[in-house]
């Protein structure tokens, strides 16, 4: 197929695609057709476009005014894709990686991602936040660099590689709306770790010696790096290449992949002022164990590649699917395009025509702030014996967009490699009235998952973290729990927690038994729960953390001060005990009202 002719496929509305007069698709993102032209850095454009709808929900009072994740560890050393067009992959992982630490410093193989995206897209030509997700969400990664080295002229990676842990979430942040419109950004940096993201790199931008970049002419984004900090104050003389100076000061900090011989040993700044930073960005909280479900059911292995409504915000999507085995049912996922989405799951066993024919089996509602990928814990886990079929009923409600419904289908020369069969997945504008995907769509499929295990394995541990008077800001805690079977031996398994706003935290797959809890957080003393009792139901506990412990050793004494006095005037997380972005004065207050105080140390 020629150029001409595979970017004309690209760009039109598929006649194999055309769904039901009542439907109406959202418009495919016309830079998908020059794909080619991204091989040079790796970054091609997505299938999909968000609407550039600004959140509300993500701000608080004062940001730090400046912000490094590397000092913190929560930055993975600087890689080198070399000549492959693998930036997006490289990005990826950089988020991923840095969510995990500094706990977990697993380096990821870019490898295996890039050579087993599925997509029908060559190495050379890059990938971009779409294909990252849709390759972790179907659980063919992420797998070890140990197992799968990066050499960038090879193009194939076995699937034989063991996974390390599941992806049931990602973040996809909306386009930025103007050059200061950066709270979403530095919101998903600070609670979350790395964001990956893309601007557009001309040598001829860059200013070596500052290693700055600044750009004011509109490109599409050609590149995809991990973003790790931020300085407001970062001045606008720093940029001199050939598009002069910003019109503020402001950057954002980031991580190449062109070696640490490359910038600032790997690292360099780009002007909130580029006109052509962050159109797509993304990032991945924490793994889960790779033991939290059993069983993934799914038809879209290539994930959301456009959408589709019925002129309103609201529409429902199911899919049947037919159990593996006897287990229950304990989570679905689905993606969303907008911010504050509102869902409503039902779950119907033995369904025969429609998805709604069988026994129905509770109801789980709830709203999600941010687009991407989100696994939604039931309300109430379902049965099901192996060979049953059960049906995923979903309705979403999109506010002011009317293209609810994320699906897969075939665009030429980008998703090709999918198949669906009839009585899989279905759609209605109304819940009551469904129609089959593949009546129209032949290929397609509505973006749904499920995931069972057996049932009585484990349990939840949720309830409230108290940080006392000097939280300060609640992304530097970085909270860590370790658990411990008591009653039998095993090994302590620690896993990150995430904690909420109004000080609740949850943490599923604890096992069922007798189990001790740790919870620590950077600069706070660790507390313990001993003898909780899983075995029979989930158990509810609280903590609370004492704050001053800026050396790491439980304790709050005299070597906390002297870390303090080390460090002072310079914005550093551990021994910023009050959150303000420096250590000053008002941290050996926090001291001084918790000295002498003592956390756990050990299990």
């Amino acid at each position: 197929m020629s150029q001409h002719s595979r970017s004309a496929c690209i760009i039109a509305i598929l006649s194999l695609s055309m769904f039901a007069s009542a439907q109406k698709m959202a418009p495919i993102n016309p830079s998908l057709a020059r794909i080619e032209s991204r091989v040079a850095t790796g970054l091609m454009p997505s299938a999909v476009m968000l609407p550039p709808y600004k959140p509300n929900m993500h701000t608080l009072a004062v940001y730090p005014s400046s912000y490094d994740l590397r000092t913190l560890g929560k930055s993975s050393p600087v890689r080198d894709q070399g000549y492959a067009g693998t930036c997006w992959a490289f990005a990826s992982y950089g988020s991923m990686e840095g969510c995990m630490r500094p706990s977990d410093t697993t380096d990821l193989s870019e490898m295996n991602m890039a050579n087993r995206h599925g997509f029908d897209v060559p190495k050379d030509w890059g990938g971009n936040r779409d294909m990252a997700t849709a390759f972790l969400a179907r659980w063919d990664g992420p797998v070890m660099e140990s197992d799968d080295p990066y050499l960038d002229t090879r193009q194939v990676s076995p699937n034989t590689f063991p996974q390390y842990g599941h992806m049931q979430d990602a973040i996809w942040l909306p386009p930025r709306s103007s050059s200061t419109d950066n709270d979403i950004v530095k919101h998903c940096i600070l609670t979350y770790g790395p964001v990956a993201g893309d601007f557009f790199y001309n040598p001829d931008n860059y200013t070596s010696s500052t290693s700055s970049i600044y750009s004011d002419a509109v490109n599409e984004g050609n590149h995809a790096v991990t973003f790790v900090g931020w300085d407001d104050n970062y001045s606008r003389t720093n940029f001199k290449a050939a598009s002069g100076m910003p019109p503020g000061d402001g950057a954002f900090l980031f991580r190449n992949s062109w070696s640490d011989d490359w910038g600032q040993a790997g690292y360099a700044w780009i002007s909130y002022y580029d006109r052509n930073l962050l159109q797509w960005a993304w990032c991945y909280p924490p793994l889960q164990p790779e033991a939290n479900y059993r069983h993934i059911y799914q038809y879209d292995r290539l994930g959301w590649t456009r959408n589709f409504g019925y002129d309103s915000d609201t529409a429902y999507a199911a899919a049947i699917f037919p159990a593996v085995a006897t287990e229950q049912i304990e989570s679905v996922a689905f993606y969303t395009p907008v911010v504050n989405t509102k869902y409503q799951i039902k779950l119907y066993l033995d369904p025969a025509d429609t998805p709604l024919t069988g026994e129905e089996y509770g109801v789980t509602t709830g709203l999600i702030d941010l687009p991407g990928y989100h696994t939604v814990v039931l309300s109430s886990p379902v049965p099901v014996i192996k060979g049953q079929k059960f049906s995923v009923v979903v309705k979403l409600v999109t506010p002011d967009y009317k293209f609810p419904i994320p699906f897969e289908d075939y665009v030429v020369d980008y998703s090709v490699n999918i198949n669906a069969n009839p009585g899989e997945t279905y759609t209605s504008a109304d819940g009551m009235t469904w129609r089959d995907v593949t009546i129209d769509a032949p290929k397609a499929s509505v973006c749904l998952k499920a995931f069972g295990k057996p049932a009585g394995l484990t349990r939840t541990i949720s309830g409230q973290i108290d940080l006392g008077e000097n939280l300060g800001y609640l992304p530097y805690v970085n909270l860590q729990a370790q658990i411990r079977r008591t009653d039998v031996s095993g090994d302590t398994v620690s896993t990150p927690l995430l904690r909420h706003l109004n000080g609740e935290y949850r943490i599923d797959w604890v096992p069922a038994g007798t189990v001790s809890m740790r919870v620590s957080g950077c600069h706070y003393c660790a507390a313990t729960a001993t003898g909780l009792g899983t075995k029979t139901g989930d158990v509810v506990t609280g903590f609370s953390l004492i704050n001053g412990d800026a050396d790491g050793d439980n304790q709050v004494n005299l070597f906390d001060l002297m870390v303090l006095d080390s460090h002072f005037g310079k914005s550093d997380g551990m021994a910023d005990l009050n959150g303000d972005g420096m250590v000053n004065l008002f941290d050996y207050v926090v001291i001084d009202q918790n000295f002498g105080s003592q956390g756990s140390l050990s299990l």
